[in-house]
């Protein structure tokens, strides 16, 4: 006999973004592990977001951050406890800001005071190109698994780097057994970055020209009012986002994104979708060092670059060998996030007793 631990996670995050929601997914799966209580901060998230998390059977929930923190503290008064850093993008405090990091240095000696774990699965950190304060640093070193998914994060705490990996999302794999042609090529971009009206009639021109059809797909909803505009000005379909829920609007995205052969894009989280559903990525570029597609994804699989402000050739990036490369390995990311999964469902299980094994 093993005692039970509990393991503690936020789930909270930004409500328009279909892209947090399948970090988060992907996070909790990971956590269902046998032998743990899983307890999840769902804050003031919508019923449609939830659902998007598919969260296991069994799972307790807190709306309120007190009722969290009190299960948290009561359950390490008894028995070992987890805690998981929130994936995703994390901006590291500065000045007054610090005293959270010393909070968060305390609630992580708290938990491997009991014989819990920490873990930080998938982060991508941001300390503005300075060294980080000594509570991050400190919190950094005390975690059992702590997975960043760009080489800028790997090296946010010094030495020793933090373990790089692929972004949670590429686990994983919605590609339909039978996958037949592909007529589609979904563009996806930042509303909250300009656009201009050439460059979207120049891609959906050159994608027209190469024999596919162009569609423009919300899966953050604040770039529904461009795709709109830019779909009105192109003449082209658009998967807008409009009053539907997080869990409808999903399941829309992933239904254009199977469709179709490419999805050209800034959204990270629009390229991976594209990923697990069988559409290879073509970055849209236009900050150097800042662009997520390219600083996620141009390490683990050839990945095709556009300008955002310079001439635009889809004519030489439409290859199906490369598409297939890309989906190859995409493939492999997955396998090495299996490995992930099977190293975090050891960290939050019981330790066996002297002498059994660990399940």
């Amino acid at each position: 006999m093993t005692s039970r631990t509990a393991t503690f996670a936020s789930v909270a995050a930004q409500a328009d973004n279909l892209g947090d929601a399948e970090l988060r997914a992907v996070a909790v799966a990971m956590l269902d592990a046998p032998g743990t209580d899983l307890h999840v901060y769902t804050g003031g998230m919508p019923g449609g977001y939830l659902r998007c998390l598919e969260l296991p059977a069994g799972v307790l929930t807190h709306r309120r951050r007190l009722t969290f923190a009190t299960a948290l503290l009561r359950n390490a008064a008894r028995r070992p406890v987890n805690f998981v850093l929130s994936p995703g993008p994390y901006v590291v405090p500065r000045g007054a800001s610090v005293a959270k990091s010393w909070l968060l240095l305390a609630l992580v000696l708290l938990v491997r005071a009991r014989g819990g774990a920490v873990l930080a699965l998938g982060r991508a950190v941001h300390t503005g190109g300075r060294t980080a304060p000594l509570p991050e640093r400190l919190v950094a070193r005390r975690t059992r698994i702590f997975v960043v998914r760009d080489a800028s994060s790997a090296l946010a705490f010094g030495e020793p780097a933090l373990e790089l990996m692929p972004d949670l999302a590429l686990a994983v794999d919605r590609r339909p057994p039978d996958d037949g042609p592909r007529e589609d090529v979904v563009i996806s971009l930042r509303g909250d970055k300009a656009v201009s009206g050439e460059l979207a009639a120049t891609l959906a021109e050159q994608i027209r020209a190469a024999g596919f059809t162009p569609v423009f797909v919300t899966q953050v909803m604040r770039d529904d009012e461009l795709h709109a505009r830019l779909a009105e000005q192109t003449g082209a379909d658009a998967i807008l986002w409009g009053s539907n829920d997080h869990d409808v609007q999903l399941e829309r995205v992933r239904a254009a994104l199977s469709r179709a052969a490419w999805v050209v894009t800034d959204r990270l989280h629009a390229a991976i979708f594209g990923l697990q559903c069988g559409a290879a990525p073509v970055a849209v570029v236009g900050d150097p060092g800042k662009d997520k597609v390219v600083k996620c994804l141009d390490r683990l699989l050839p990945l095709p670059q556009v300008s955002r402000t310079g001439p635009t050739l889809l004519s030489e990036v439409f290859d199906d060998v490369r598409r297939k490369e890309a989906l190859t390995a995409a493939g492999r990311a997955r396998g090495d996030l299996l490995e992930l999964s099977t190293r975090v469902r050891t960290a939050v299980s019981p330790e066996p007793e002297i002498g059994g094994t660990r399940d």
